[in-house]
């Protein structure tokens, strides 16, 4: 895929960035040390094709897992029905569904240091965004038949 910014003719900021703060039931599938892996092979493989960027994180423990689910999509009328869905279901607190400032978070201290040789932080966000997305890409490959059998 290419970077951000070899995107041609789509700069990122046309593109519709949301950010998912979810929180897991205490019940099965999701109440074991997999419920991350559970969690996006049902809910973002199937929506991963019309993903331009996304990557995910897990917090908490068995029983409290709470899910970060971050994307950039030219495609959201495709898979609004589906974010909604994902909303409804598992949505945590005020931030459950909204606007994802992906410079503010990726573009920061946070990932790369004061002292980075990049210091445009819409560059330094869209190298990050590349690479989280790589690591989603390559995480939701490496699923194997039976954490998807397990819903």
């Amino acid at each position: 895929m290419k970077s951000i910014a070899e995107q041609p003719c789509s700069p990122i900021t046309q593109f519709v960035h949301k950010s998912l703060h979810l929180r897991l039931p205490n019940a099965a599938p999701y109440d074991t040390e997999n419920a991350l892996e559970t969690f996006v092979g049902e809910n973002v493989l199937p929506i991963a094709g019309a993903l331009n960027w996304f990557w995910f994180s897990r917090y908490g423990k068995v029983g409290e897992w709470e899910i970060k689910f971050r994307f950039a999509t030219n495609s959201y009328n495709a898979i609004e029905q589906h974010i909604t869905r994902l909303s409804s279901s598992f949505a945590h607190g005020p931030d459950g569904c909204g606007d994802y400032d992906y410079v503010g978070d990726l573009g920061g201290d946070r990932f790369l240091g004061q002292d980075a040789r990049e210091q445009n932080r819409t560059a330094r966000a869209d190298l990050v965004y590349d690479f989280l997305t790589s690591s989603a890409r390559l995480f939701l490959a490496s699923l194997g038949c039976e954490t998807l059998l397990l819903t």
